[in-house]
């Protein structure tokens, strides 16, 4: 198996395994290292739901902890309404129009020679 048949193969199931996750907001929190009350599992339940399946999985890295990057693109992408679905979430968040915001000069997805405003 070549070099890209390999990456490929690793999308794929990395894909399946989010997928899997991402249909079943109560799974996704069972799997999580996510230790809450019963009150903030039910707000966390809440916000999953309502939430793109494609965001659900960086959400709760966010939550547990596992990086502050997730926990940051997480909020971003809460804060755009997860993108317009003619731009896509990431240009949605590149092009950011709140330079007030705290985290406007560590949000993602910025060229990376492009000048942060303050």
């Amino acid at each position: 198996m070549d070099t890209s048949k390999e990456a490929i193969a690793r999308r794929q199931a990395a894909r399946s395994e989010t997928a899997a996750l991402s249909k079943n907001p109560s799974a996704m929190i069972a799997e999580s290292t996510l230790d809450v009350s019963a009150a903030t599992e039910a707000k966390i339940l809440s916000r999953l739901s309502e939430m793109p399946v494609t965001a659900r999985k960086t959400y709760l890295d966010g939550m547990c902890g596992k990086s502050r990057v997730s926990g940051i693109k997480a909020f971003c992408q809460m804060c755009i309404g997860y993108g317009d679905q003619q731009i896509g979430m990431r240009r949605a968040i590149r092009d950011c129009t709140d330079p007030a915001c705290p985290l406007y000069p560590y949000r993602p997805y910025q060229e990376k020679d492009a000048p942060v405003e303050p």
